[in-house]
């Protein structure tokens, strides 16, 4: 889109790279680093999304007996 809108070259680069151009680093079969980077990612989306779940789990207001849906 910002190269057919003509604004790309404002594009700035991220200041961080976990993988870089999805790619696994020090592998050199493109397809297998790509399929790495992919479990990679899901990997650590899931283990932040756990640790979110477990601390809202463990704050939460508690409840008595039966008031539980």
């Amino acid at each position: 889109v910002a190269e057919d809108k003509e604004f790309i070259e404002t594009a700035e680069d991220s200041p961080y790279e976990i993988i870089p151009d999805y790619t696994f680093p020090g592998v050199d079969n493109e397809d297998l680093s790509t399929v790495l980077a992919g479990i990679s990612g899901v990997v650590i989306v899931g283990a932040i999304t756990a640790v979110g779940a477990f601390v809202l789990w463990k704050t939460r207001p508690r409840t008595s007996g039966t008031d539980r849906a």
